[in-house]
Formats: structure tokens, C-alpha cells, sequence
């Protein structure tokens, strides 16, 4: 009966140190899948970085969309390049007077 209950006690304690040892573990690797630099608190950093920069790109290439279109505007179309010399560069056709104002 003595070798019983030392067989039984043997096991739980085996049982407990394994079943410990295996929360320890589970608890290890959770951790280190959330809080380590590649972990998915940093993932989600980087994700929202990527985010903002995506969306800044967007508007970046909307605003280059519109800077190329005015560019072959003006180099096409004699109406552009008038008025933009004349906006820029203060020229004028002859006889032709200019008035400055001062803002």
C-alpha cells in the first residue's frame, strides 16, 4: 500500500511539474510573439507606417499626374507659354502697357 501512494505521489508531481513547465512555455512563446522586436506589436507598427506612406504616394503621384499635364500644356500650346511668360516674367506684346500693383 506504501508503494502505492509513493507511485501515486511520484505522479502528480510529475504531472504538475510537466503541466507547469508547459503553461511556462506556452506563456514564453506567446510573448515573444507579441512583445519581441519582430513581434506582432512592431508588425502592426509597420503596418500603419506603411499605411500613411502608401497613401502619401497616392497623393504624390495624383500631384505629379497634374504637374505632367501642365507641363505638356505648356509646351504645346502657345496660349500656356504666353501666359505663362507673361505671369513670370513680366513680358508683354509690343505697344502694350504693364501695370504693376504692390501687394
Amino acid at each position: 500500500m506504501e508503494l502505492r501512494r509513493q507511485v501515486s505521489s511520484e505522479l502528480k508531481l510529475r504531472r504538475y511539474v510537466l503541466n507547469t513547465a508547459l503553461i511556462l512555455g506556452i506563456v514564453y512563446v506567446f510573448g515573444t510573439l507579441i512583445f519581441s522586436s519582430m513581434g506582432l506589436l512592431h508588425y502592426m507598427d509597420v503596418k500603419e507606417k506603411h499605411n500613411v506612406i502608401s497613401m502619401e504616394l497616392d497623393r504624390i503621384e495624383a500631384a505629379n499626374g497634374q504637374y505632367r499635364t501642365s507641363l505638356a500644356n505648356h509646351k504645346n500650346d502657345n496660349y500656356y507659354l504666353e501666359k505663362y511668360a507673361r505671369e513670370n516674367f513680366g513680358m508683354s506684346k509690343p505697344d502694350e502697357l504693364i501695370f504693376l500693383y504692390k501687394k
